[in-house]
């Protein structure tokens, strides 16, 4: 079948590692493959378990489980090499004829693009298995096809080798009787076919004989139409990947690499098959994306991890059923009487005396023989220990600290206390401003003036040059009445300039216009240059120097003030990181603003304000947010640890943050039930069951007292059977 969105490929010889990915009812599986030179093989493989079914499950838990099957499974690539290519296999429910259904090709656009991976195409796992099985075995198989899982089976039934139907049910009791179940709702065929394949699930390890005992003793529902009590046959785990390697290999007419029973690698040339519908009809080998590596018939695990609740009982024959407890005790003491008199007949000497001291030595060693029994029935103890991988789980949360209001774990307030420091400190920078300073220009000028009346010119009073430079009288002046042009009055001033400059010593001879006189009328003259004007460029203080110094000073001496609020705050608080702030009191500048200099240097006292909390407030927090997180897990409250980030201010006596609190959880085990299905079970047996249990890594049991040459079972009574979960990490 093909992606509606696969895009054009082109032949490459070199080696390619794409990625696959199996995505079934339960669990999602990433399977890397290699391609180099017309051969694939599979490099390595690894699954993750769903927290609940694909059907239900969001997308944003999916992604986190591919994630974690899709890391494991490049593990073994080189740190320079990534998959970029991904084939899908899918359920049978996910495709319409051969195209993807709209709803479930959103999801494989969704992982194609969170991941960066180009969609080559998609394959369903079941017509994949049917043809990897006609390979295998040379026919076309019919069959009834049982995907197995730990709640869920999937069934196709197969008539010479194409899928006839598929169903998919829930597992209420055992999956014999959920197949029979299911089987009834199928209704395209007239006879079922006599044989049963069963792949994945609960079929490896020492499940393996389990369930094909469980399938060849159970009686099949009458109104089945088996010809014959059907064959049960059980695939190796991960066969699933094979068989896409194998389902895209015989449509582009390459070779499989694989190994068999430890020989070297050989090649299986396979022609392209119409079993099933095409992955892409343009597709080139290496753009399909399969990849070669490890052997590809690497043994199985040797089980898989279930629930507790899941595992069912090691079915046992008749002859090796324990006894119930009391009749085993009762029939070894029952036999004691035997044991007596065989060993006071093996002591008798003849004698009188020597007989009765070999009836006391039979007397006495049969109570101690009855004694041991009964110590080891029900004195015998044993400490059952699991090791648990730690899931780590995080949990995020918005809380406010005040320091106005109590610490209240329902409200998410954290009290918060205000602490102060002071700091006498100084700092210098240089002046940046510019200023010009100078002298102006002096002068006198003879004011001539042909008016009728007689004029009064107050100091201040403005003349102005040709070229537009302005002085003004440094005193009063009157001027007389005249009688016209030929009668000229005049009277002689001082002036200064205006404004510094030396442009203002002006050259003898230069006239002025007087105030807003006519020229005509009164002008004015000056017979000796002006002199004593000059300007020149300084440097000087400004505003903004001081509100630098200011920034600098609180700046430099922040780090000593954070060092003295926390030697200030008790052993069980913290310093919120918070902007400190700070306030300048006291402050003197060395120059004042406009004044001329080079630098110019403050000296203040400076007060920083903070905030601390206590750390168990806040852990109180994270210990309410995990209590409701993880329902099926437990945790230690020595393994939280929190963070806090994004601190912003509210106002006066609020601040807001962001807790990131992590916490270590393991498995909740049901340890009463634990004990009941464990007692008087075999070592080996207990531990292999155990280990299936979630997140266990290892189990080790140990008796007391220890008894050498005792068998290695656990003891009859449940009770004193003791069970301890530790974190494999501590």
């Amino acid at each position: 079948m093909k992606l509606p969105f696969a895009l054009p490929f082109g032949k490459k010889e070199e080696k390619d590692f794409i990625l696959g990915l199996l995505l079934r009812d339960e669990k999602v599986t990433a399977v890397v493959f290699e391609e180099k030179d017309g051969t694939v093989r599979i490099v390595n493989k690894q699954e993750e378990y769903l927290p609940e079914l694909l059907e239900t499950i969001s997308i944003e838990h999916l992604l986190d489980s591919l994630d974690k099957a899709v890391s494991n499974a490049e593990s073994v690539l080189p740190a320079n090499i990534e998959t970029k290519k991904v084939i899908f296999g899918v359920k049978e429910n996910w495709v319409n004829d051969t195209q993807m259904k709209k709803e479930y090709l959103a999801k494989l656009k969704k992982i194609s693009e969170d991941f960066g991976l180009t969609p080559l195409g998609f394959l369903v796992i079941h017509e994949a298995l049917a043809h990897f099985l006609k390979v295998k075995e040379g026919v076309p198989v019919s069959a009834i096809l049982l995907e197995a899982g730990q709640k869920t089976i999937a069934i196709s039934i197969l008539r010479g080798g194409r899928i006839i139907e598929t169903k998919s049910g829930a597992i209420e009791d055992s999956l014999s009787k959920a197949t029979d179940r299911l089987l009834h709702h199928f209704t395209n065929y007239e006879v079922l076919p006599s044989r049963v394949i069963i792949f994945d699930g609960m079929t490896y390890g020492k499940d393996y004989d389990r369930v094909s005992q469980e399938f060849i003793a159970y009686s099949w529902s009458k109104s089945l139409p088996f010809l014959h009590v059907p064959q049960i046959t059980i695939l190796p785990k991960y066969t699933d990947a094979h068989a896409m390697l194998f389902g895209a290999a015989s449509q582009l007419g390459l070779a499989v690499a694989e190994s068999t029973n430890g020989l070297p690698m050989q090649k299986t040339t396979l022609e392209k098959s119409d079993d099933f519908s095409p992955l892409t009809k343009k597709a080139s080998f290496v753009d399909f994306g399969f990849v070669k590596g490890v052997d590809v018939a690497l043994p199985s695990p040797p089980f898989e991890k279930r629930p507790l609740e899941e595992l069912e009982p090691q079915q046992e024959t008749p002859d090796k059923k324990s006894p119930p407890l009391l009749k085993e005790a009762v029939g070894l003491i029952v036999s004691l009487p035997r044991i007596f008199f065989a060993v006071r007949k093996m002591l008798q000497i003849d004698g009188r005396f020597f007989a009765k001291k070999s009836a006391m030595i039979g007397v006495v060693f049969a109570a101690l023989l009855i004694a041991l029994v009964l110590g080891y029935f029900f004195g015998i103890k044993a400490t059952v220990t699991l090791s648990a991988k730690p899931k780590i789980v995080e949990q995020e949360q918005t809380v406010v600290l005040a320091t106005n209001s109590k610490s209240d774990v329902g409200k998410k307030v954290i009290a918060a206390t205000q602490i102060t420091v002071e700091q006498t400190a100084s700092a210098t920078t240089k002046a940046t401003g510019k200023k010009e300073v100078g002298e102006k220009a002096k002068g006198a000028v003879t004011i001539l003036s042909s008016l009728p009346n007689e004029q009064t010119l107050n100091a201040g009073t403005i003349i102005t040059s040709p070229n537009i430079l302005e002085f003004t009288l440094d005193e009063a002046v009157k001027i007389a009445s005249s009688s016209g042009l030929s009668d000229l009055k005049s009277a002689k001033v001082s002036i200064t300039a205006k404004d510094i400059g030396k442009e203002y010593n002006l050259p003898s001879n230069t006239k002025f216009t007087v105030g807003s006189f006519d020229a005509s009328q009164v002008e004015a003259k000056n017979e000796a240059a002006f002199s004593g004007g000059s300007k020149k460029e300084v440097t000087v203080v400004t505003k903004e120097d001081y509100a630098l110094l200011a920034e600098n000073i609180v700046k430099e001496n922040k780090e000593k003030a954070k060092e003295e609020l926390v030697k200030k705050i008790a052993a069980d608080e913290t310093l919120l990181p918070l902007p400190i702030t700070s306030t300048l009191e006291k402050e003197e500048y060395s120059k004042k603003v406009d004044e001329e200099t080079e630098s110019v240097t403050l000296k203040a006292t400076i007060t920083y304000i903070g905030v601390s909390y206590k750390k168990e407030d806040l852990k109180k927090i994270a210990i309410a947010l995990f209590t409701t997180a993880q329902q099926d897990t437990t945790f230690s409250q020595n393994t939280i640890t929190t963070d806090i980030k994004d601190v912003k201010q509210k106002n006066k006596n609020e601040s807001s943050a962001q807790v990131l609190a992590k916490a270590s959880f393991l498995p909740k085990i049901d340890t009463t039930k634990v004990q009941k299905e464990i007692a008087g079970k075999p070592f080996d047996k207990v531990k292999a069951d155990l280990m299936r249990l979630p997140q266990i890594s290892d189990a080790t049991i140990a008796l007391s007292p220890p008894i050498p040459f005792l068998p290695k079972l656990l003891p009859r009574i449940a009770n004193n059977i003791a069970i301890e979960i530790q974190n494999e990490e501590e």
